[in-house]
């Protein structure tokens, strides 16, 4: 029996072009596509169950993080976050106080994101209200992250520049870490038990071990 690490390869499937988020519904897998704005909605065996639909209004190839309220999804570019239905109906769009946004996820009350570039010294991590406005930021130890997850305690990131996997508290400390099995890492999520990860060189899928 092999024993799980943090950051280990569970398994992984070939997906389109450019995934650039990925969320957990509590049954399956949805995936947005950053090339045609496309999202896309996968059993965690990697079968597609549907093309889900294509966020229109959005300008074109812009779709560059996606997250998931526990009800709606919410598509990221820019400064801008559409709320939608998971067919694709637009509920409302908020602004964000700093454009860059990948990663996304929500935590009960409030909502985070990480920007996928920035400079060092520069606060990458942001907590807001549902509404948009800013709660507090966080210095954080890397230029890029565009990949974020939570798994209800801790935050889990992952950036490109050298393909690592972050496990952090909310006050953006670092507990551990683990090379990334992708070369240009993006998207990431928790699925209440696995992390999973896109590459977008590669155009896998990964599931990850959070142990």
């Amino acid at each position: 029996m092999v024993k799980l690490v943090f950051g280990n390869v569970i398994k992984s499937w070939s997906v389109p072009s450019y995934i650039s988020g990925i969320v957990f519904d509590g049954q399956h897998l949805w995936l947005s596509r950053m090339q045609g704005n496309e999202v896309y909605c996968y059993t965690r065996d990697g079968v597609l169950i549907k093309k889900a639909f294509t966020a229109s209004w959005m300008e074109p190839d812009t779709l560059d993080g996606m997250g998931f309220d526990g009800q709606y999804l919410w598509l990221l570019y820019a400064r801008n976050l559409h709320c939608v239905t998971r067919d694709g109906v637009l509920i409302k769009t908020i602004t964000l106080p700093r454009s860059g946004g990948a990663g996304l996820i929500f935590d009960g009350p409030f909502l985070w994101y990480s920007l996928c570039y920035g400079e060092l010294g520069f606060p990458l991590l942001h907590c807001c209200s549902r509404d948009g406005v800013l709660i507090k930021s966080f210095l954080t130890f890397v230029d890029v992250m565009p990949g974020l997850a939570f798994d209800r305690q801790y935050f889990y990131m992952c950036e490109f520049a050298t393909d690592t996997l972050y496990l952090m508290t909310k006050e953006a400390i670092v507990l551990k870490t683990a090379p990334t099995p992708s070369t240009y890492p993006w998207a990431l999520c928790f699925d209440g038990q696995y992390l999973w990860h896109s590459d977008l060189n590669s155009n896998l899928i990964y599931m990850l071990s959070r142990v």
